[in-house]
């Protein structure tokens, strides 16, 4: 059974329509500018583009309210206007046969747009989302041992394919099941990871030699 995560390893983040996020930008610009100086606005609106908002928010700590409002601008975002695609080599993922299960952080009403402007909920066997707002948030390890009780498998029978080595790559790996990096700019490559891809079209390889 494989898992997946979805940022930068079904598709590339950086391809979203920017436009979606101005009134984002003009939360943090407001806040960051009126408190601190321009470096650090352009320091806060750097991490927004390159780091998940969880993390940037939690870095830079700003006001419950000023987060309130981050979230209001994330809930108004709808797929039509992300404009995103998979990944050209998604077609190999999609022909592997073994049941998928999609796994991402994120804001829900905003992961969902995406999962919904990629075209890709029917793939899955399920599509789990790890919003950093749950009281009960599980977090990624936490997930992924719900998974391995819930389809009665053994860890090893778990293939974790993401991008980032300290969330799905390092929680998989500690649970003991078999990890796959997608080698991307944005993340270092993982030393717990048990293979390195570039592609998907180097996964059918992998999982039939094991």
């Amino acid at each position: 059974m494989l898992i997946l995560d979805l940022d930068n390893t079904i598709y590339n983040t950086s391809t979203i329509n920017r436009t979606v996020f101005s009134p984002v930008i003009e939360v943090l610009k407001k806040y960051y500018g009126n408190k601190y100086n321009e470096t650090k606005v352009t320091e806060v609106i750097s991490d927004f583009w390159t780091k998940p908002i969880d993390v940037v928010l939690k870095t830079h700590c700003p006001p419950k309210s000023v987060e309130n409002t981050i979230f209001k601008c994330l809930e108004n975002i709808r797929s039509d206007d992300l404009k995103i695609n998979p990944y050209p080599d998604y077609a190999y993922l999609k022909g592997i046969l073994q049941p998928k299960v999609l796994v991402t952080s994120g804001y829900e009403s905003f992961q969902n747009a995406k999962i919904i402007a990629l075209g890709i909920e029917k793939d899955f066997v399920d599509v789990i989302i790890d919003d950093p707002r749950a009281s009960n948030r599980l977090f990624k390890s936490g997930i992924f041992e719900k998974i391995i009780d819930t389809y009665n498998k053994m860890p090893e029978e778990f293939w974790i394919i993401g991008d980032n080595p300290d969330s799905e790559i390092l929680a998989g790996s500690k649970l003991g099941m078999k990890t796959i990096q997608r080698k991307t700019r944005e993340c270092e490559v993982s030393m717990q990871a048990d293979y390195v891809i570039e592609s998907f079209v180097e996964l059918e390889r992998i999982i039939d030699k094991e």
